[in-house]
């Protein structure tokens, strides 16, 4: 390989490095930027109706200002094995206003109705990846050992 190309090797990978790096700076800067406030996760097995699973939660901006960050995907697991994993069309998002400050909070909920499954019974605590986008990258905020209770 002669210096030209070796030049042209070692430019192409420097530039590389470099788009990375800053891509990975922002998503830093955003995952800073979200705030999860309240994550709670329940069981209904009460009587006369399927059992079923819900999930809740709220998180906001630290730049309220300038907030684009929208929920996209609910990864909920125990031990490593993925039991549900909730996209845009099963997860339900409210914008909430501050009146006062102007801050602005979303609460979000699954669709009702999602069906247990088998092996979440013996489960009391569960962890989950909320995975946001912000224009065009994606960030994950993971909450470990949300205790899973039950409405009976």
């Amino acid at each position: 390989m002669n210096k030209n190309n070796f030049l042209k090797v070692i430019i192409l990978f420097a530039m590389i490095l470099i788009s990375c790096t800053a891509s990975n700076n922002q998503s830093i800067r955003d995952k800073d930027k979200i705030n999860i406030i309240d994550l709670e996760a329940w069981l209904n097995v009460m009587p006369g109706g399927p059992a079923s699973f819900h999930i809740t939660g709220k998180y906001q901006c630290n730049d309220f200002s300038n907030c684009n960050a929208g929920l996209t995907t609910i990864k909920i697991s125990s031990d490593n094995d993925i039991l549900y994993e909730l996209n845009t069309s099963e997860i339900n998002i409210d914008k909430q206003v501050d009146r006062e400050s102007g801050q602005i909070a979303y609460q979000f909920f699954n669709n009702p109705g999602l069906k247990l499954i088998a092996s979440i019974n013996m489960i009391e605590k569960i962890d989950v990846r909320l995975i946001f986008k912000t224009d065009s990258i994606l960030v994950e905020k993971e909450l470990m050992n949300i205790p899973l209770t039950r409405a009976y």
